[in-house]
This record gives structure tokens, C-alpha cells and sequence, in this order.
């Protein structure tokens, strides 16, 4: 399991550098435990057998003197002592690698309940137009601190870091919402193309769909009102292109972006108030050409999606509430003219590069163009929410590397603490044999008792003298 480290270090680099270094300390100590090892085999040698192999008690300097060694004598032994080697001269080449992969930033590491300051959606902000780069950029704050498409919040943090808790950006305020699926499929219709050069005008847009879309609302039903709820206004937007096919104006496809409204014919500042919003969103793919300015009937397949989306207020008072209460027709209006705009620009943007694309009316549009209109009045106040801290992550293969080099360097400095108890230095590094070696040949003061240099099975060995 992870291990992750609350930290005001947030520079990557930074930190990867100081467990890079930690990494590299405690990694010392894997060769200073191999030296002290060959050591104290060596002296156990020396003391049983009265003799010790010299290509046994090498510790290779280099990846060189591995391949020399081992073409020299492939014992067991040497194959254990130059394996150990390389095994630590390749997590040192791959160390900054291990570091990398294992050492690495948590943006949202845990979250933590704080004060902090909040827009306040509320009920003033009516009549705003063109809001599609807000709805986006809402849409995105909402994404990232992991909001359910079709919740309503009565707060935004000003935090970036804020992430969705209920119990602070949903309960304390009056109104609580829920989005489900309404219907959706494909049909092919004989579409009126006089619809392409028809506006929307009054509430009763809905009905132009109907008279221009028969066998859509035939199938899956404009203007159908849940029990309880009256149908209220409607308004939509139908996105075209232009193209010259023949000498003649047509549009390669088309996109209509509706919605409907329904109310329960109560009072919005009263406990129990409902509001219903069916959202369609009505695809012709962009391989039918629709002639404009025409009348004339042209066979194509739409691709429908639709979703229902409700509000109910559960509390009473303003705070925290939403601006399409008081003007319900304007408030489609700006709808269309915020997310239909903006969806209507992700299509026309593909279509005219030659790419497919499918921008649908979902709840994460709504809700998001709902809080969008709804903190243009500013509201700010210092609430309580959640946010998430960063943290860097330790992955554990960092650790039990670190906790081998740890453990490996205590056995290290065991085995240096006994081989420094010994009269006896048993070198570890060609260097210092060869040294030996010109000591004892001119017998200048031996390091190990007293011994001689001979000649064994194709090894060097040093033996102890006979002095019988």
C-alpha cells in the first residue's frame, strides 16, 4: 500500500530530488555490506582451511572486472559475490528511473473541512445573456470537484481546491434537484425543411417542433406534462451550416436544442414549489444535405436523447436560490441563448472541418448554466466546505528498497565492527591484493600473520606458514 505525505513542498522536482538522496545514502550501504561480507567469509576461511582464495574475496570494481573474474574462476562463490554486484550497479544506473515512477504528486490526497469563501447563488440575476464561456468554465469547477451532473449547489467555493460535500453546498439551502433519462432512440422522418428558416417565437415553440416533427412526437411525445405539473413555456435552437450543392443554399445536417417547461402551479417561495425541465437534443447527422429556404420534405434520421430534470424547494428563504424563479420565459431564453450557443459551436466547428460530432443537451449543462446565472449578482460569504490537499505519494517499492539498503547497511556496519576486532585485514579490492602481494614478496611486514603467496588451481591463494 501507497504511503502519502502531507507536504507544503509542491515542486515534484524538489521533492523526488530529497528521496532521490535519501535513496542514494541508504544505497551505500548495499556495497558496504557486500565488502564486510566477503570479509568475514574470508577470515572463517582463513581460520578453518589456513588459507584463503583471493578471486574469492574479490569485490569487483567495475562491470569490467566482473567478466575478467568470472572468465578467470566461476565458482559458486565469485558467482554470488560479482551477481551482487551488478545487481547494485543497476539500481544505481536506474536510480533516478526508480525515483520517477515510485516518488510521484497527488493533487487530491485527502480532503479536510474548512472555512473558506463561497459565491452564494441567488434569485437576482434573471435576464443574463450569452453566458456559454461561464457555463464552461462552471461546467469544468464542477467536474473537477466532483459534483453530480444533476445537483444544483447553493455555494461555489472561491477554492480551487474545493471539493462536493452535500452536507455544506447542498443542505443548508432550499432547493435540492434530480435529472433522469426521458427517452431517447433514432427515426427516420420526413422533415419540413421550411423549420430551418423558422425562429422560435413565444412560449409555445414546441409546437412549431411538432407541426414541422409529426412522427418524432408521435413516438416520443412533446409537451407531455408529468402528473401534477402544468406545461409552461418552451423555446429552442436550431443550428445549421451552409453549403452550396447544386447551385442550391443547404445545410449538411442540423442540430435543434429544446426545452420544455413544467410547474406545479405553486408559489416559488413556498415549501413544496416543483419546476421541471425536459431538455431534447434532436441530431441529423451531417451526411444528409437539408435545402434552405425551402419547403420542400426531405427523408432523414434523427438521433434523439431527451432528459427530465426537477427542482423542488425544501426550505424557505432566498439564499442560495436560482435566478429562473422569477422569469421563467426569459429564462429559456438566456438558456438557449448560453448553452445553445455554446453547443451549437462544438457542432458547427466539426461539421465544417469534416469531423462527427454528437453535443448533446445533458444535465451537467443545465445545472452548470443554472449556478453559472446564478452568482453574476456577487454573493460572497465565509462558509464551511471541503477541499482537497495535495500530498506526495511514496509508492511501496520505494520503501522496501529503502527498508533492504537500511537493513543491509546495519548488517554492513555489523560485519565492519568484527572484521576491525581482527588482527587480520583481508583485502577486498584487486588493488589491495596486488599491494599484499608486493609486501610479501618483499618481505616487508605482513598484514595477514604470517603467510605466503602461492599458486592453487588456477587461483591465488594465501596461505598461513608452516613454522613446524
Amino acid at each position: 500500500m501507497a504511503v502519502e505525505i502531507i507536504t507544503t513542498l509542491n515542486n515534484l522536482k524538489v521533492v523526488q530530488t530529497i528521496f532521490g538522496f535519501i535513496l542514494g545514502v541508504f544505497g551505500v550501504g548495499y556495497f558496504i555490506f557486500i565488502t564486510n561480507a566477503v570479509r568475514v567469509k574470508a577470515l572463517r576461511q582463513f581460520r578453518n582451511h589456513h588459507g584463503v582464495p583471493v578471486l574469492e574475496s574479490l569485490v569487483p570494481a567495475n562491470i569490467s572486472e566482473v567478466f575478467t573474474i568470472l572468465c578467470i574462476n566461476m565458482t559458486k562463490s565469485v558467482m554470488v559475490i560479482c551477481t551482487f554486484f551488478m545487481l547494485g550497479q543497476l539500481l544505481t544506473v536506474f536510480d533516478s528511473l526508480i525515483i520517477s515512477n515510485t516518488i510521484t504528486y497527488n493533487e487530491t490526497c485527502k480532503t479536510v473541512n474548512v472555512k473558506t469563501q463561497a459565491q452564494i447563488t441567488n434569485e437576482y440575476a434573471t435576464q443574463v445573456f450569452y453566458l456559454q464561456f461561464d457555463v464552461e468554465s462552471m461546467r469544468s469547477r464542477r467536474n473537477k470537484s466532483g459534483v453530480p451532473h444533476d445537483v444544483l449547489v447553493g455555494q461555489i467555493p472561491i477554492d480551487n481546491r474545493w471539493k462536493f460535500n452535500p452536507r455544506f453546498d447542498v443542505d443548508p439551502y432550499p432547493w435540492r434537484s434530480s435529472c433522469i433519462p426521458y427517452n431517447s432512440g433514432e427515426i427516420q422522418v420526413n422533415l419540413n425543411a421550411s423549420i430551418m428558416n423558422t425562429p422560435c417565437s413565444g412560449i409555445k415553440c414546441i409546437e412549431t417542433l411538432i407541426k414541422a416533427l409529426p412522427e418524432v412526437h408521435e413516438k416520443y411525445v412533446f409537451g407531455n406534462n408529468p402528473e401534477g405539473y402544468n406545461v409552461g413555456p418552451s423555446n429552442y435552437k436550431l443550428v445549421k451550416t451552409f453549403y452550396h450543392a447544386n447551385n442550391i443554399r443547404v445545410s449538411n445536417g442540423t442540430l435543434i436544442l429544446a426545452m420544455e417547461a413544467f410547474d406545479n402551479n405553486q408559489n416559488s417561495s413556498a415549501i413544496g414549489a416543483k419546476f421541471m425541465d425536459r431538455m431534447w437534443t434532436l441530431g441529423v447527422p451531417q451526411n444528409y444535405l437539408i435545402p434552405l429556404r425551402s419547403v420542400e420534405v426531405v427523408p432523414v434520421s434523427i438521433v434523439i436523447k431527451s432528459y427530465s430534470c426537477e427542482m423542488e424547494r425544501v426550505k424557505e428563504g432566498e439564499r442560495g436560490g436560482f435566478g429562473l424563479l422569477s422569469d421563467i420565459e426569459n429564462h429559456y431564453t438566456s438558456l438557449m441563448d448560453g448553452v445553445g450557443a455554446l453547443l451549437a459551436n462544438k457542432w458547427i466547428i466539426a461539421s465544417v472541418r469534416g469531423e462527427t460530432s454528437e453535443p448533446e443537451l445533458t444535465p451537467d449543462y443545465w445545472t452548470s448554466f443554472l449556478n453559472a446565472q446564478s452568482i453574476v449578482k456577487l454573493q460572497v460569504e465565509e462558509v464551511d466546505a471541503q477541499i482537497t490537499v495535495p500530498c506526495i505519494k511514496i509508492h511501496p517499492i520505494y520503501i522496501l528498497l529503502v527498508c533492504i539498503y537500511g537493513i543491509l547497511t546495519i548488517i554492513g556496519g555489523i560485519f565492519w565492527y568484527m572484521v576491525q576486532n581482527q588482527i587480520i585485514d583481508i583485502p577486498t579490492r584487486s588493488v589491495d591484493w596486488a599491494r599484499l602481494a608486493c609486501k610479501e614478496a618483499s618481505n616487508n611486514t605482513a598484514t595477514i600473520e604470517q603467510s605466503t603467496l602461492s599458486v592453487i588451481s588456477n587461483d591465488i591463494r594465501i596461505t598461513k606458514i608452516n613454522n613446524s
